[in-house]
């Protein structure tokens, strides 16, 4: 293993623990909530990764999903709760701002 990846795998832990504490996400995915983890704290990347997978249904979830999720959500310090993170990915579901995560959209995306 390159020293890069092991870094990689270490900054990816602490998200994947938090989210998943049964360790059933994927590295790709701890990936993605890293920095929502450094820039929002571990309850709103809790929040985030829960609201992606409400609004995915029976669909994976992809660290696309996430990425495209973390896109849309606001600076830090305009997020005051972290359960607002479901309203701010709902509304931009329904808004089409994040297409992966729109009812009815393709389990190919």
């Amino acid at each position: 293993m390159k020293r890069a990846h092991a870094y990689r795998m270490i900054e990816g832990w602490r998200p994947a623990a938090l989210v998943s504490p049964i360790g059933d996400i994927n590295e790709a995915q701890a990936r993605e909530l890293a920095p929502a983890l450094k820039a929002y704290g571990p309850e709103v990347t809790v929040a985030l990764y829960r609201g992606v997978k409400e609004l995915r249904g029976d669909r994976k979830v992809t660290a696309a999903d996430l990425s495209e999720a973390l896109a849309v959500l606001p600076p830090p310090r305009q997020l005051v709760r972290p359960d607002q993170v479901h309203d701010v990915l709902s509304v931009a579901a329904a808004e089409g701002r994040v297409p992966r995560l729109a009812p009815g959209a393709g389990a190919g995306l």
